[in-house]
């Protein structure tokens, strides 16, 4: 969730009720990225993100939530989080899309972040 001035905002992101699933694979696609990965990222979305957004992204989560709101990355659309995955080489991340596009949610959810656990990153980041 992203505020007005484009940030993202932990506190709309953790508000009350489940986590979807949806969110609850780009928490775990984004806990497993280092910097330079999102870095990574960011660089390749350079046609579909203005520079000074760009420059601003600071975690996988600030990048998805940007490309959220452009509509460029949704439940029922997987393309280019695929597409970003595969250019920096994260198989174990991309096998993780694929089985979320293929159940429509994450397989062994006992191993993913509950809710807690994704607030308390969301806060620490």
């Amino acid at each position: 969730m992203a505020s007005a001035s484009g940030n993202w905002d932990p506190d709309a992101a953790a508000g009350p009720g489940p986590l979807s699933p949806f969110l609850a694979l780009l928490y775990t696609i984004a806990a497993g990225l280092s910097q330079n990965e999102v870095e990574s990222m960011v660089f390749l979305c350079h046609e579909n993100i203005r520079k000074r957004r760009r420059e601003a992204v600071r975690s996988g989560m600030e990048l998805f939530s940007i490309l959220m709101e452009q509509g460029l990355l949704a439940p029922d659309d997987l393309r280019l989080l695929k597409s970003l995955l595969k250019h920096i080489r994260r198989s174990d991340l991309l096998l993780l899309v694929q089985e979320f596009e293929e159940r429509g949610e994450l397989v062994a959810p006992e191993d993913q972040p509950d809710e807690h656990e994704i607030r308390r990153w969301i806060v620490m980041n």
